[in-house]
């Protein structure tokens, strides 16, 4: 990887001009500012991807071979290496003259295209996921209304449940709930009660700290994988030291992934490796089995695929799924139910971002899976921790019930309602 600068008028033509030099691969490192003029630090890969792992014979290899094969800086080959190889390459595939003027080559097409069908497609499978979930939730909703206008439940009671309907909290939670607090007629009450009724269900089993061996984690593009890769590796540091463990990126290829990565694992002071197959991360994995912990990061698209061929790969490895604290019931659902994988562990990330957490208590509700990371923090064996993070899930899910001011007049009582309307006409 090479750095490159680029200075135009503004920043559009900055990065038109890096694009049109570089291609649309290229890595924007640094936007500033220079003497009127907008900077681009473009890092440029000097070899492909690809070519880091082809090669022409692959001699069998010995253990100690496995492990310097792997080295967690690649580095490229020299470029007159790189100039015979191709040149060679071209000479043994170059067809006959007259073969090519009837039959021109095909354009390839460029991989970034293809790149971006597979995720257009991956999107439309996730919306028509979430459509189908808005449906299915439309008829339980419509089945429990009519229960809750039926069960004779005080105007403040009433008022809560059209608010819990008006946060998407899912039928089956909402029913319980409301039949909780259905004989309370203040709303502060009902609210205490279903605090402490929360706390009691979604209690959640630990797991014992510290991990050990292999763990993959997986979740949507965009949850924070990479982040709390870094944050696992962080916490696990002080136990073991920074030359037993190590972080693996497997078949990621997004643009920038990989020095991302890279990044963070220096950050937390461990080696990063990179592999493509299944087959290579096998044998990856076996020449680092004199690491204590190592952890496997994939990539948010084609989930169900990659975590089958790894589960395939590393029978004895654990699984941990990371999703944010707001994922939709839709998305819960989608890795939750990935036939034959069963998660170890449930990471949560973005909780300060959180608007919604009810779709996640209802999963908690219903699911036995232990939280064993909130954002940076580790819960591993703290079940102390563990609960107060679910507390402060619940603490936000109830201020977002009470945060809608619109519904406020149904929460009073008969008094306070005609002193509101006097004060009102005053």
């Amino acid at each position: 990887m090479e750095l490159k600068r680029v200075l135009a008028a503004d920043s559009r033509a900055a990065k038109e001009k890096a694009i049109s030099l570089y291609g649309s691969d290229a890595l924007i490192l640094s936007n500033d500012r220079v003497n009127g003029q907008v900077e681009l630090i473009v890092a440029v890969d000097l070899v492909p991807d690809d070519a880091l792992y082809q090669t022409t014979e692959r001699p069998a290899m010995t253990s100690a071979s496995k492990a310097a094969a792997f080295s967690p800086l690649i580095q490229p080959p020299p470029f007159s290496q790189v100039l015979q190889g191709t040149m060679r390459r071209m000479r043994h595939n170059a067809p006959d003259a007259s073969v090519e003027q009837q039959q021109p080559a095909a354009t390839p097409q460029p991989q970034h295209e293809e790149r971006e069908q597979l995720r257009a497609r991956e999107l439309v499978a996730m919306v028509k996921a979430e459509l189908e979930e808005m449906r299915r939730e439309i008829r339980i909703s419509r089945a429990t209304s009519a229960w809750e206008q039926t069960a004779g439940l005080s105007p403040a009671i009433q008022a809560l449940a059209h608010r819990m309907r008006e946060a998407n909290v899912g039928a089956p939670l909402r029913a319980l709930l409301i039949d909780e607090v259905k004989d309370f007629e203040n709303p502060e009450q009902a609210t205490v009660h279903l605090r402490a009724r929360l706390g009691s269900l979604l209690k959640r089993k630990t797991i014992p700290a510290p991990l050990q061996g292999v763990h993959v984690i997986a979740g949507p593009s965009g949850a924070g994988k990479s982040c709390m890769v870094r944050n696992i590796a962080s916490a696990h540091t002080p136990l073991y030291g920074n030359d037993d463990i190590a972080i693996i990126s497997f078949n990621d290829n997004r643009v920038g992934a990989w020095p991302q990565l890279q990044l963070l694992g220096s950050a937390a002071g461990v080696e990063c490796y990179k592999v493509k197959t299944t087959d290579a991360l096998r044998d990856l994995v076996g020449s680092l089995s004199d690491k204590k912990l190592v952890i496997v990061d994939t990539p948010g698209s084609h989930v169900t695929e990659q975590i089958t061929g790894i589960r395939g790969a590393l029978t004895n490895a654990s699984l941990h799924l990371v999703l944010p604290t707001d994922a939709s019931t839709a998305t819960i659902k989608r890795f939750l139910q990935i036939q034959g994988i069963r998660w170890d562990s449930l990471m949560l990330t973005k909780f300060d971002e959180c608007t919604n957490p009810w779709p996640m208590l209802q999963m908690l509700n219903e699911e036995t899976l232990a939280i064993s990371f909130d954002s940076v923090q580790s819960l591993l064996g703290n079940a102390e921790a563990s609960g107060r993070t679910i507390e402060k899930m619940v603490v936000a899910g109830l201020d977002l019930l009470e945060a809608d001011a619109s519904f406020q007049p149904a929460l009073m009582d008969n008094s306070l309602r005609h002193r509101h309307a006097d004060a009102v006409r005053h």
